[in-house]
């Protein structure tokens, strides 16, 4: 398998994205990430592309001249193009790739890649069929998908569930001092942990409890929550 290579990974995410640059996917980009932000974030009402940047208009010349001043860094061009997929929590997914997800960042100006390629690169490598992760990355998908179509790849299957929030509706995070399964394990049994989890996430539990193998025996997508949840675990 190719993951495997002595050359480690980032002679595989080279290569990827040598193929976008002769694909004409990707464009140098010198903005600031104070700018990039404030290009992804509309005013309320106003509607146009979350990806629209300065730097994807300029000129040969002009990229030839910044260059020379300081490396850029590499975005994805995305297209105005329909991405669709049946996720397997949420159901039925449309993306439009320039008004929904926007011109992301591909490779660092110091040559660290990005999040999008590298997993994707690393998912489709490594033989991932199923990838499960929280809804907060729902969009990634659409990247992710439009990414693997251009380099060749077969693209795993998605299934996007529910985050908890704590009890003011903000997601939990070591940075916010939330408790993590370390603590919550010294605080619950572990069957009535994973019950208490089961039922959060709309499953049956009897009893409040749960364990691995009634977990494997009543466990269904369509059961999932779909929407955060809110808890004061």
């Amino acid at each position: 398998m190719r993951a495997l290579l002595p050359a480690g990974r980032t002679a595989l995410y080279d290569e990827a994205f040598q193929t976008l640059k002769e694909l004409g996917a990707v464009y140098p980009c010198w903005c600031s990430r104070h700018q990039r932000l404030a290009a992804s974030a509309p005013h309320p009402g106003e509607e146009r592309d979350r990806g629209a940047c300065a730097c994807r208009k300029l000129s040969r010349a002009e990229q030839e001249a910044r260059a020379m001043v300081r490396p850029p860094a590499w975005k994805a061009a995305m297209p105005h193009e329909t991405i669709s997929f049946d996720d397997l929590c949420q159901g039925r997914q449309q993306f439009d790739l320039a008004r929904d997800c926007g011109d992301f960042v591909v490779r660092r100006a110091d040559g660290v890649y990005g999040y999008q390629l590298a997993v994707t690169v690393d998912d489709a490598l490594m033989g991932v069929t199923r990838v499960v992760r929280g809804r907060d990355l729902l969009d990634s998908a659409a990247r992710q998908l439009w990414l693997m179509r251009l380099l060749g790849y077969c693209a795993p299957v998605y299934g996007h569930v529910p985050l908890l929030l704590a009890g003011d509706g903000r997601r939990l995070s070591k940075r916010e001092r939330d408790l993590d399964m370390g603590a919550l394990r010294e605080r619950y049994a572990p069957e009535t942990l994973t019950g208490t989890l089961t039922t959060l996430a709309g499953l049956p539990a009897p009893a409040g409890r749960c364990g691995p193998k009634e977990l494997i025996q009543n466990f269904c997508w369509d059961k999932i929550a779909k929407n955060d949840i809110v808890t004061e675990l």
